[in-house]
């Protein structure tokens, strides 16, 4: 029960982080205010930069929701108190928490390969 309370506030946080995307891009538009601050940085300009600093914001994001899922994670495990279906689900969630970090890694890793790529091939 707590479990899937936990997950409904982490995918609403994530959905409504991801619909404010965009108010964070325009916050440095001309007649918006130029004391504004833009998370996203005021040099998106190109495609590569503003997906290159999304990325940089949902990691920004990320490192410390994961953080807080290995905590709580490790609350499941002492919990369990060797019961073999709750060690089971606390494995679960330690894995696909971890996988999707990695993925988020991944992504800026990709991004850079990429943007190395065509950068190097003088596009």
């Amino acid at each position: 029960m707590k479990a899937k309370i936990f997950y409904k506030i982490l995918i609403n946080a994530t959905v409504l982080s991801v619909l404010a995307l965009p108010f964070f891009i325009y916050a440095d538009a001309p007649g918006v205010g130029s004391d504004s601050l833009n998370p996203l940085g005021s040099n998106t300009g190109s495609l590569e930069q503003f997906v290159t600093n999304i990325i940089k914001v949902l990691l920004n994001i990320a490192i410390p929701i994961t953080a807080l899922a290995i905590v709580y994670i490790g609350f499941w495990f002492v919990t369990a108190k060797g019961n073999p279906g709750e060690l089971s689900k606390a494995k679960d969630a330690l894995l696909w928490t971890l996988v999707g970090f990695a993925i988020l890694l991944g992504a800026r890793a990709i991004v850079g390969i990429i943007s190395s790529t065509v950068t190097g091939l003088g596009a």
